[in-house]
């Protein structure tokens, strides 16, 4: 049904006083005619493939690699942004992913951040991380 405006139809008898005005006629053409370019789709029509690359978490993974293989103690430092979201999960993941449950020793990774975090800074850490 994705696209499928045919199908939808408009109650034209609505006397609120909200709905004066309102023309959805453009939201119910057939997808033909919705945009300038036919060959223009409508829909999602592949996989979108999001490329972490560039998430502090994934430069915070590759500078604690002594820890998460050896765990050998380090010491990091971060600048951390509004748009950092979820700081620590991922880098927790990897973590629980490779001890599970028990983690790393205590004192095994420190983070140290400086800046303004988003509203999930440190949300999905494990039960042994602290940031």
């Amino acid at each position: 049904m994705v696209g499928r405006v045919d199908m939808l139809n408009m109650n034209r008898v609505i006397t609120h006083y909200k709905a004066r005005g309102l023309d959805f006629a453009n939201l119910l053409k057939p997808s033909f005619q919705t945009s300038s370019k036919p060959e223009v789709p409508i829909r999602c029509i592949e996989q979108i493939k999001p490329d972490f690359s560039a998430v502090l978490d994934s430069r915070l993974i590759e500078e604690a690699q002594n820890a998460i293989i050896d765990q050998r103690p380090v010491i990091l430092k971060a600048e951390v942004r509004n748009y950092n979201r979820a700081i620590g999960a991922m880098l927790s993941g990897e973590i629980s992913r490779r001890y599970g449950e028990a983690g790393l020793p205590e004192d095994c990774i420190t983070v140290y951040m400086q800046g303004s975090a988003g509203q999930s800074f440190g949300a999905f850490l494990g039960p042994w991380g602290e940031l």
